[in-house]
């Protein structure tokens, strides 16, 4: 889950994906769906502005 209208672009959420995933440009989009995406958490812990968030949805 995200709230991509509050991101404020710094990068760190890029920077801290241990998978080299472009964290914010997926945001930008909506939502984080990367297969190569682990859910490690790095990226929304990195983020001060609290714009990732972990989140499950029912498929």
């Amino acid at each position: 889950m995200s709230e991509p209208k509050s991101c404020i672009s710094c990068g760190a959420c890029d920077r801290k994906c241990q998978m080299g995933i472009n964290v914010s440009e997926d945001l930008k989009k909506g939502s984080i769906e990367d297969p190569d995406c682990i859910m490690c958490g790095e990226c929304t812990g990195a983020c001060k502005k609290g714009v990732l968030r972990f989140g499950t949805r029912k498929i």
